[in-house]
């Protein structure tokens, strides 16, 4: 059977909206709820990433008949008819309002247009589909504040160095970031939020939560990652310091459709029983970089949990983010902070490890935005495609002080070369741990503890507190 006949990247974006989901990881949680399917969840979540260019083996059938009654599909639906259906024929197992949805968001299907040679799927969801999403009611909380000051794309191309912010600032941002998060090497999401469930079940987590009574929390740089925000706001409204007045819980970012795109989500699930009347959510298109400028980004109530996840410190300077955050946090705050980190392997597999997660389709995808600007900025004639095919990952050992400012970090870049002229379009930096909590222990934030993702060692959460 024909590879393409299956659709399985775009069958998977369909499973994900209609699940509210970030992510495959996302949609396991959803499917195996029961304790006695807890040990499948990781291998599933793997191998959904693979399911378009390898044929599953059987026994993720059971999983695919479970993911069709969650879809709400007929009671005759099997896990082969939800695999090996063409992605019209699954649309047609959906329920309504799904499957009018998804006719007019895939009006026309040409099969040998949804999977080009790079293997990205290209199908995209309908003009009508963007107008009724645009027109979602969630759109009128999302509170702007103009205070971004980026260095733009040509200046930063003709300069040598691309500000990754940019790659979030973008209205397509938010459909890039879903096909990155999907992506087969691609893992970060889901070892984020299971790190980060594991860090709210430790008695530190806790202790500290009692200690420093914190009534609002504070999502930076958090939009299109609202699965890792109920885990934080099921936790918190789970203290009983929280009772009384309504959890604040605010998300921090530059991107006003992921915010969006977030804001579904999460107003959906603020009607369940357990968070009903228990949380107050606050979308802010701010920069985390600036977030002692303009109008306060979120509502101090006592002390306040400011978390900044899915290694997004690594894309930043470290430096001007805790600048930035000690504007506006006091004694007693916390803060969590996830990291892909570098100790205990060695350096051949941690850097075999960094090109694979990055090299591949969905990250030149993401980066596109900064090969446009490079092509244009030196007058290339050559098209998005082929500018994409040229960029070159690299891994830089011990990068601080030109790529990061914690001594002993790797860098991750992605470079294309323009006229002799090496561009960095992307850096992401992986820390040695008790540098980080070094370096952040010199602007005044001690370490509690630090949690491993139970699938990847190397990924953490750490859980810091603002000194007196």
């Amino acid at each position: 059977m024909s590879k393409r006949y299956w659709h399985w990247p775009e069958k998977r974006r369909i499973i994900i909206r209609i699940l509210d989901a970030s992510s495959p990881g996302d949609v396991v949680d959803k499917v195996y709820t029961k304790a006695s399917e807890q040990s499948l969840k990781h291998d599933t979540a793997v191998a959904m990433r693979k399911w378009h260019k390898s044929r599953p083996y059987k026994k993720y059938l059971p999983f695919l008949k479970l993911l069709a009654e969650k879809l709400g599909c007929a009671a005759d639906v099997t896990g082969s008819d939800i695999l090996h259906s063409s992605l019209e024929e699954f649309i047609d197992l959906l329920p309504e309002p799904h499957r009018t949805k998804y006719r007019q968001s895939f009006p026309r299907v040409d099969n040998d247009a949804l999977t080009p040679s790079n293997g990205v799927a290209v199908v995209s969801m309908s003009a009508s589909a963007s107008a009724e999403r645009s027109s979602s009611p969630h759109r009128r909380i999302v509170e702007v504040l103009h205070d971004i000051d980026l260095v733009t794309l040509p200046s930063g191309a003709r300069a040598g160095h691309l500000d990754t912010r940019h790659y979030y600032s973008t209205p397509e941002a938010a459909e890039v970031w879903r096909e990155l998060v999907a992506a087969e090497s691609y893992h970060t999401y889901d070892q984020c939020k299971d790190a980060l469930r594991a860090l709210t079940e430790t008695e530190q987590w806790k202790q500290a939560l009692c200690t420093s009574s914190v009534r609002s929390a504070v999502m930076l740089a958090g939009g299109g990652a609202p699965s890792k925000d109920l885990i934080l706001v099921r936790s918190l409204v789970g203290r009983d310091h929280t009772s009384g007045a309504p959890l604040q819980y605010s998300l921090v970012d530059i991107n006003y459709p992921m915010l969006e795109q977030s804001s579904r989500i999460l107003e959906r699930a603020k009607a369940s029983p357990d968070l009903r009347d228990r949380v107050e959510f606050k979308y802010v298109v701010k920069d985390v970089l600036a977030l002692g400028s303009g109008p306060a980004a979120f509502v101090r109530d006592k002390s306040v949990l400011f978390a900044i996840t899915g290694g997004t410190i690594g894309n930043l300077r470290e430096a001007a983010f805790f600048r930035s955050l000690n504007l506006t946090a006091h004694a007693g705050d916390l803060l969590i902070v996830s990291v892909d980190t570098i100790g205990g392997q060695s350096s051949s597999t941690l850097r075999d490890a960094l090109v694979k997660k990055y090299d591949h389709p969905e990250m030149r995808n993401f980066v596109a935005p900064g090969v446009r600007a490079v092509l244009d900025a030196f007058g290339l004639h050559e098209s998005l495609r082929d500018g994409q095919a040229r960029v070159v990952v690299r891994v830089v050992e011990n990068a601080c002080p030109a790529l990061s400012d914690v001594p002993g970090s790797w860098s991750v870049t992605l470079h294309l070369t323009a006229n002799d002229r090496d561009v960095t379009l992307l850096t992401s930096a992986r820390y040695d741990l008790p540098s980080l909590v070094s370096f952040a222990a010199g602007f005044g934030w001690e370490h509690l503890c630090t949690v491993p993702a139970p699938s990847n060692r190397q990924f953490v959460q750490m859980l810091l507190r603002r000194a007196k």
